[in-house]
């Protein structure tokens, strides 16, 4: 899974060649705008804010939690990869960070098997499985690998950069990323800050790709709006599935200039260090930490 480019408005994908220029500012990371806010009376929802990262089909307007836990969500992987999964309190939004949690990511990598094919008996229960290293798609970074599995909706549950940088502004991050066939994605980050009384989403449009057709990929984001949550809106807790969705105003006009400002090559391109049907895991080399994402089953 890796490269970013359009709306959901194009049936068509977009060739990514073409925005290969431009990259958002930790996608798969963090932070996307630095917080400005943006006084419009005929918008007042529209503020550009923190960073984070969430997404979600049209479909699937509300950010709600599938409540998926280690406890209940059905076959449990084996090996490396149920060691760490069963370590964490959620397997649908972003879990607290931990020494062990992150030496248990690390041996999850460190110990994986390159296949070719994820089995369904090689990431589930059925019998208990002798081989401790578990099974990742040789070549994750690449397009072959990738395409297959990459298609869904993904939940970041463990980035400690995103976790550290919640918690010293008081609030928390939930990210998702939605991946579509045609290499196209959307990513809705759910912030909420109560110290600065800030709620909302932030969002951000493009393609994804292979970078050099095996280990690293790539993501590029052309399009970036925002939908904050006040009493007045607050019961509709959900993104704007594509800027085509935003109201018109000048501040659309405004998140969407000052957004792609933020959208730079230095943070487009992923090492991917493990790769199965529904786990992902990705390096973030510009903070030197890792980000684990799950694609949800239903």
């Amino acid at each position: 899974m890796c490269t970013v480019n359009s709306s959901r408005s194009m049936k068509k994908p977009r060739r990514h060649s073409s925005w290969r220029h431009r990259s958002a500012l930790c996608v798969f990371g963090v932070t996307c705008f630095v917080p400005i806010k943006v006084e419009s009376t005929s918008c007042p929802t529209f503020v550009t804010v923190p960073r984070r990262t969430v997404a979600v089909r049209p479909s699937q307007v509300a950010y709600a939690s599938s409540g998926a836990t280690p406890d209940e969500s059905g076959p449990h992987p084996q090996g490396d990869k149920g060691s760490f999964l069963r370590s964490l309190d959620s397997w649908d939004s972003l879990n607290a960070a931990g020494g062990d949690r992150s030496a248990l990511l690390d041996t999850l990598i460190k110990n994986r098997r390159e296949v070719d094919q994820i089995m369904d008996d090689d990431s589930t229960v059925g019998k208990k499985d002798e081989r401790k290293g578990s099974p990742s798609l040789r070549r994750p970074g690449s397009r072959e690998a990738f395409s297959v599995v990459a298609p869904g909706t993904w939940d970041v549950i463990y980035a400690p950069h995103m976790t550290f940088m919640a918690g010293l502004a008081g609030g928390e991050f939930q990210v998702q990323y939605v991946l579509h066939e045609d290499g196209t994605m959307e990513s809705h980050a759910r912030y909420d800050f109560p110290l600065f009384n800030l709620k909302g989403y932030l969002s951000v449009s493009g393609t994804y790709s292979s970078e050099d057709g095996k280990d690293v990929c790539r993501v590029d984001f052309d399009q970036a709006w925002v939908k904050v949550l006040t009493e007045e809106n607050g019961d509709d807790d959900s993104p704007y599935s594509t800027i085509e969705d935003v109201p018109v105003s000048f501040a659309k006009q405004i998140i969407t200039t000052v957004g792609r400002s933020f959208f730079f090559d230095q943070v487009s391109v992923f090492p991917v260090s493990f790769l199965d049907n529904d786990l992902i895991v990705f390096d973030f080399e510009l903070l030197g930490t890792r980000i684990c994402a799950k694609k949800r089953t239903s």
